[in-house]
């Protein structure tokens, strides 16, 4: 595949030089302009052998290539504390740099509409959605169900995307009354506040990008419902 020797296994292709657990699917190539329908990519060999890439709109024509490695290139965390006059604040933060995650998530809230869907989230993205107004447009048509073999969640890169974020994780922020309020009742009274997932940073079209991708198949996330922000107060009593 693209000169390189290997083996598919699944939606990943092994090879010698290439990044483990290579993605391994369908290159989306946008919209047709003229119907709204989704494109792919597939190669076509003339009668010399000599291969050329064009786009279809059949699926089932397509061609698999190679898509992008889901290993970062780099991940991890870093934090701050200081104090000063009784007020101590702390923050810690999470990043990742690299790699590409296919959101299932995403594709699903981008899926063709059906009964069986009546209740399921569907992404603001589908206002984007291809109609004669507006043909210039990486997301297909809206049809009701499927048309023939047409939907608009199939599998593909047009759903891998960029996995870099940076996330502010908690920050604290606390304050030490003044002993002297309290005399000889208690040592020491402490007021704070403190926040989980304040934000993050991302280009991420889905629901949670800081999620547990899986040991075998990483890169993919599924049924990963997003991280809340969380807000607290609280007084620490010293005795």
């Amino acid at each position: 595949v693209e000169g390189y020797k290997g083996y598919a296994n699944g939606t990943s292709f092994i090879g010698e030089g290439l990044p483990l657990h290579t993605f391994y699917m369908y290159k989306y190539a946008g919209v047709d302009p003229e119907t709204g329908n989704p494109l792919w990519y597939r190669d076509v060999k003339d009668e010399n052998g000599n291969v050329t890439r064009e786009k279809t709109s059949s699926y089932a024509s397509a061609t698999q290539y190679l898509c992008g490695d889901p290993t970062p290139d780099l991940y991890g965390g870093f934090g701050t504390s200081f104090d000063f006059y009784g007020v101590d604040v702390s923050a810690n933060f999470v990043y990742q740099i690299g790699g590409k995650v296919y959101d299932g998530d995403y594709a699903g809230s981008m899926a063709s509409p059906s009964a069986q869907s009546v209740g399921r989230a569907i992404h603001k993205d589908m206002y984007n959605a291809w109609t004669p107004e507006n043909p210039s447009t990486t997301v297909p048509r809206v049809y009701w169900a499927s048309t023939g073999s047409i939907t608009n969640d199939m599998f593909s890169s047009r759903f891998l995307q960029n996995g870099a974020y940076w996330k502010i994780s908690n920050v604290e922020l606390g304050y030490n009354l003044p002993d002297k309020w309290f005399k000889d009742v208690i040592s020491g009274v402490r007021v704070y506040v403190s926040g989980q997932n304040l934000a993050t940073i991302s280009k991420y079209r889905g629901y949670n990008i800081d999620f547990a991708g899986g040991t075998f198949t990483p890169g993919f996330n599924y049924c990963s419902y997003p991280t809340p922000m969380t807000l607290m107060f609280g007084v620490n009593l010293s005795f």
